[in-house]
């Protein structure tokens, strides 16, 4: 008797779980997600953007893999000067053969208006983005891009980023680079509990570790230790300048 009871239960269970998808129109079932506003300029100019890199090297361009972290998607969305509004998308290609293989793409909205065009690019070397994060590390209300290349060599390379102070070339403003460094792996988090973001950077070799921060006045700092791996090392101030160096200071 309970097993005629429990069947039927399961049974009811099932045809109120079905009846939504069995008496919706094959439209609704199909439908693509609601499109944002300015969806079609941006697509517009992600498909412009490959194919000037297209025409500029002769190959075929691929959208860059980034393959781990919070922000994988192919297009992102931004808050980048902290007034609220996700104004900037980012969008990532890879250019077989080039130089500086990979680009990040930086385009923002023009005042109300729903058009988007490039604010800036972030140039690496590599196969692939490790991962990409948005963060304010410098105290000034916009937000630095942090970038984890992943290298022909197999060795990570991490680097900083600033959108706020732009190089210009001859075609796109590029992003200055704060900080280019091999690492053994990295956090972003409040290191001195001041309630702001810092960036700590590992590097392990037979005879250091280094970790790195940027400071409240905007500056990049590091402490360094030295000694046999597993053991930890006395901390000490580094100047800025050397932050780079895992050559003992004797």
């Amino acid at each position: 008797m309970r097993r005629h009871i429990g069947l039927a239960l399961l049974t009811a269970a099932l045809s109120v779980l079905l009846t939504g998808c069995l008496f919706r129109s094959t439209e609704d079932l199909y439908a693509l997600p609601e499109r944002f506003p300015g969806y079609e300029d941006l697509t517009g100019k992600r498909s412009e953007i490959q194919a000037g890199l297209e025409m500029e090297y002769g190959t075929t361009v691929e959208t860059a893999v980034i393959y781990s972290g919070d922000n994988t998607s192919v297009i992102q969305f931004q808050d980048m000067d902290g007034d609220g509004s996700q104004e900037t998308a980012v969008i990532s290609f890879r250019i077989p053969g080039a130089e500086r293989s990979l680009r990040v793409y930086f385009l923002t909205t023009q005042g109300d208006t729903e058009r988007y065009e490039i604010s800036a690019v972030v140039e690496g070397d590599g196969t692939g983005i490790n991962a990409i994060d948005y963060v304010e590390l410098s105290g000034s209300g916009k937000k630095e891009v942090v970038v984890s290349w992943r290298t022909i060599e197999g060795v990570n390379q991490l680097g900083v980023y600033s959108l706020d102070e732009l190089e210009s070339n001859e075609t796109v403003p590029v992003a200055s680079q704060l900080l280019m460094t091999g690492y053994s792996g990295y956090s972003l988090l409040d290191i001195d509990r001041d309630t702001r973001t810092e960036l700590a950077v590992i590097r392990l070799d037979p005879r250091a570790w280094t970790a790195r921060w940027r400071s409240t006045a905007g500056r990049m700092g590091c402490w360094i230790g030295w000694g046999p791996p597993g053991s930890p090392p006395a901390s000490r101030p580094w100047p800025p300048t050397a932050c780079g160096s895992t050559t003992s200071p004797g």
